[in-house]
């Protein structure tokens, strides 16, 4: 089975570069343009399903590929972003600015802090890990999408290169990123990571 990680497109919180964890924003018109490139991209493939955290970010990113395919999105809550609590809207200046050092012992490992009125990273990571598993155990052959964020991604992406928390923020993560991992017999690879040529493609067939 082949699981390809798709990070939504682009709300205007994230043009505006503030952390946006639960806030449920909808796409900017930027972000439905590229959904739109998104899924001219995967109009070729052969999915056989897709998934999408309960977020409406991703699920517009992820309808807009399903539309191609004649297939319902399979929401799971399990797969929203971290919440980031009191820091939610608020760019990373500001966070440094309110809460001096703290934003940065948690780029350290964000495993040791905890995000003031957020979610503890541990159980972050525990829910993330159980819906790719229940999508793996579910899923068995085929190319499988996976719509969520962009510390769900860092997540599965970590775990399948075995390193700790402290070291995801070196996985770069773009708006509309598309990443694979393969999962055959027992072993896991990373196939594919934050690629985005479908914003330069025009009627393309490529196939990943």
């Amino acid at each position: 089975m082949r699981m390809i990680l798709v990070r939504h497109t682009e709300t205007k919180w994230n043009e505006e570069r503030r952390y946006i964890g639960r806030t449920d924003l909808d796409l900017s018109q930027l972000g439905e343009e590229n959904a739109q490139l998104m899924a001219d991209y995967f109009r070729h493939e052969e999915i056989k399903s897709i998934y999408s955290s309960a977020l409406q970010r991703a699920k517009q990113t992820a309808h807009a590929i399903a539309a191609y395919h004649d297939l319902s999105v399979i929401e799971m809550p399990g797969l929203n972003e971290v919440d980031f609590g009191e820091w939610e809207g608020m760019t990373h200046e500001e966070i440094g600015e309110n809460y001096g050092s703290l934003i940065y012992n948690w780029l350290l490992d964000p495993m040791a802090v905890r995000v003031p009125g957020g979610e503890r990273w541990c159980e972050f990571e525990a829910r993330v890990h159980k819906s790719v598993h229940k999508i793996i155990t579910n899923e068995t052959k085929g190319k499988i999408v996976v719509v969520s964020h962009g510390g769900p991604i860092k997540v599965i992406i970590g775990g399948t290169l075995k390193i700790p928390a402290s070291g995801y923020w070196q996985i770069y993560q773009d708006k509309g990123a598309i990443n694979a991992i393969n999962y055959e017999g027992g072993r896991n690879q990373l196939m594919l990571l934050n690629d985005t040529c479908y914003r330069r493609m025009k009627n393309g067939k490529m196939k990943l």
